[in-house]
């Protein structure tokens, strides 16, 4: 049995959901792709190095309130890398961003980016207090030395405001970049503003360079669906064996698996992806910078 609070979310490769009577609350972490040419890649080349994700809720009957996220890129050996932080970062997403590389900054945001109209609409509270610690101390975000991990709670204080959160729809809540052949494992729970049940999360993967299958190994079957999608270009979603997310499935492509052939990220033990069953308890909401936090006793 634990207490966990509802005043956290956080990321997943795999689509989560959260169930609250009629309502849901999914998160998934999706690729972008990044055109070679495109004004961010011309403006700061460490992006022809780099892969990009978005942190998307869609919402349900549901409103996201708050995210929990800890993760770790993995280096050493053959993986290294760090979080994309560029000239100009911030850990505030902005909705329009004043240079085109800041358009890929590794940052957080609310579904509306309702910090354009209020900038205390959006809250980083400070560390992410699930999975790890306790929750105490300032938040570690892109910009912090040495750029490879990430650990902290945002959320949104006008979460019941329709014009914050947004009606049902997929929106961004952040946006994540990593520069290298590395990748990583992502923990932590999200939450929404009816009722507040938390889904738990482990062992999400972000995955490494060359792993075009997400199955945690760069090995022949990568390949395979490199040589399956050769000569294929998509300015918007990412093809199978486009490696470095710039559109092309080139000779580029396969040198960069071929660099990578055999590097492999194994889950973090004891962390298998589980969900979390809330008991029948009635929640008391506290204030916490500005956010609600609500507690709910569940089974884990």
């Amino acid at each position: 049995m634990r207490w966990v609070h509802a005043l956290g979310a956080a990321v997943a490769a795999t689509t989560l959901v959260s169930t609250v009577a009629q309502a849901t609350l999914t998160v998934s972490l999706v690729p972008v792709v990044n055109v070679t040419g495109s004004p961010s890649r011309n403006a700061d080349p460490t992006l022809n190095n780099a892969r990009t994700f978005d942190l998307k809720v869609t919402q349900t009957g549901e409103k996201w309130q708050v995210t929990d996220l800890q993760t770790t890129l993995a280096t050493g050996g053959a993986l290294s890398g760090n979080f994309y932080a560029p000239s100009g970062h911030g850990d505030v997403l902005l909705p329009t961003p004043a240079s085109p590389q800041l358009g890929f900054d590794t940052a957080f945001t609310t579904p509306r980016f309702a910090q354009t109209v209020d900038f205390s609409h959006i809250d980083l509270v400070g560390k992410a207090d699930f999975p790890v610690n306790s929750g105490s101390g300032t938040y570690i975000g892109a910009g912090s030395a040495p750029g490879t991990s990430l650990n902290i709670v945002w959320g949104d204080k006008r979460g019941d405001d329709p014009g914050t959160t947004g009606a049902n729809g997929t929106y961004l809540i952040a946006r994540l970049t990593v520069v290298g052949n590395t990748g990583a494992n992502l923990a932590g729970y999200t939450a929404g503003t009816s009722g507040n049940t938390a889904q738990t999360f482990k062992n999400v993967y972000l995955p490494i360079k060359g792993d075009t299958n997400s199955d945690r190994n760069v090995d022949t079957v990568d390949y395979d669906l490199w040589f399956a999608n050769l000569g294929g270009f998509n300015a918007t979603t990412l093809l199978s064996g486009d490696m470095n997310h710039d559109g092309n499935v080139d000779t580029v492509d396969y040198d960069q698996w071929f660099a990578n052939l055999g590097n492999a990220l194994v889950a973090a033990p004891g962390s298998a992806l589980g969900s979390v069953v809330p008991e029948p308890a009635s929640m008391a909401v506290l204030g916490i910078a500005g956010l609600g936090l609500a507690r709910r006793r569940r089974n884990v």
